[in-house]
């Protein structure tokens, strides 16, 4: 079962080794909060607006993403790796 941040900065402070700053812990469980959360709507958004500016379409049937200006159709994403380049722009 996947730790929820609350669980590890609990484990963090009570346990006997001492690694980390009180500061570095509770960022790290700000950090691990927010991926638990999802993306927020303006994140969506703004993706949104990234594939479609860049001309990106996603083909259901085939279960990817394909740039419409792209001769050969060589490049194929899945959602998640799209995402992971946006997020990387």
């Amino acid at each position: 079962m996947k730790q929820t941040a609350v669980e590890w900065l609990v484990e963090q402070f009570f346990s006997t080794i001492r690694e980390l700053s009180v500061e570095e812990i509770i960022e790290q469980a700000k950090e691990m909060e927010k991926q638990q959360q999802g993306y927020s709507e303006e994140e969506f958004l703004e993706f949104s607006e990234w594939v479609s500016h860049n001309d990106w379409v996603h083909l259901p049937s085939k279960g990817y993403w394909v740039n419409e200006e792209q001769e050969e159709l060589e490049e194929k994403f899945t959602t998640k790796q799209l995402f992971e380049q946006f997020k990387n722009k």
